[in-house]
This record gives C-alpha cells, structure tokens and sequence, in this order.
C-alpha cells in the first residue's frame, strides 16, 4: 500500500490494484487496475484495454526520443486496445494509427498523430 497526501488536501491509502492522480490540491478518483498490466512496463511492454488514445499516447511520449505531438481534445473519443513495445513507440504509433485510423506525420524534430 502507499499513502497519499496532497499539500493542501487530506491524505488517502491505496491497496495493491488500485491506482489515483494526485496534484498538490487534491486526489483524484481511485481506479482498479491490473497488477501484472501495470507491470508490463518493466518487461518493455504496456498494454492497454479500452483507452482514451491521449492517455497511451502521454505514456507513449515517455518513451520516445522524439516528443510526440497531438490534440488531445480532437482524440479524445479514440479508443484503443492493444499490446505495445515501450522500446519502439514509433512503430507502436504505426500500429495504432493503422488500426484507427490516424496519420502519423515524423520529421527529426517531432511525431505527430493527426486525425
């Protein structure tokens, strides 16, 4: 478990398979998770289940060398599920956007996942 306290909100405890964003003025809501998907990320993986894209796409972002560039408004109602490699978001994009979809525009600078 691990406790959670805000500098200016009251604090909370999270048990294993749960997870919450926490900004210095609060908690925000308590969601189930799976423990061994949530730990994907160890073996370079990460798999999602009915996502909004945007939040994949943050994580994503992590991992690339090159920044990831999108509108989060405009993908908001993507949905994604898949299995995707940490060590490759490029061709993870490629993967999404052949599913969805979307256009990936690169060039040296950046990535980005247009509709």
């Amino acid at each position: 478990k691990v406790r959670l306290c805000p500098a200016q909100a009251t604090c909370r405890t999270l048990h294993a398979g749960e997870r919450a964003a926490m900004t210095p003025s609060g908690i925000g809501p308590v969601e189930r998770i799976d423990p061994e998907l949530a730990a994907l990320w160890t073996t370079g993986w990460i798999e999602v289940h009915d996502q909004a894209l945007p939040e994949l796409l943050t994580e994503l972002a992590r991992y690339s060398a090159r920044p990831i560039r999108y509108d989060s408004r405009v993908l908001a109602d993507v949905r994604v599920t898949g299995s995707y490699k940490l060590t490759d978001p490029e061709a993870a994009l490629r993967s999404i956007a052949s599913a969805t979809g979307l256009q990936i525009e690169a060039d040296n600078a950046s990535i980005a996942v247009r509709r």
